[in-house]
């Protein structure tokens, strides 16, 4: 039902600051795609889990606090 629907042209309107995580081994939403979303959200910000696949929260639980934590506060100013 989905697979002809195609979002990338309404990523441009997000006018929010926006962090996209990606696991560089997530065959579901790969980094390929991750960067597709940070290329054209702008003011985005993009953070790769070199040891994880779709999941970075719970096989990098440490570095995905710490990424989060540290966007957070940019964006606090």
């Amino acid at each position: 039902m989905l697979t002809g629907y195609d979002t990338v042209p309404h990523l441009q309107a997000i006018s929010c600051p926006t962090l996209v995580l990606v696991g560089s081994h997530d065959f579901i939403c790969p980094p390929s795609q991750a960067q597709l979303m940070h290329e054209r959200i702008a003011h985005s910000r993009m953070v790769v889990f070199e040891h994880s696949g779709h999941f970075p929260w719970i096989e990098e639980p440490e570095r995905f606090s710490q990424a989060v934590k540290q966007w957070l506060a940019q964006e606090k100013g």
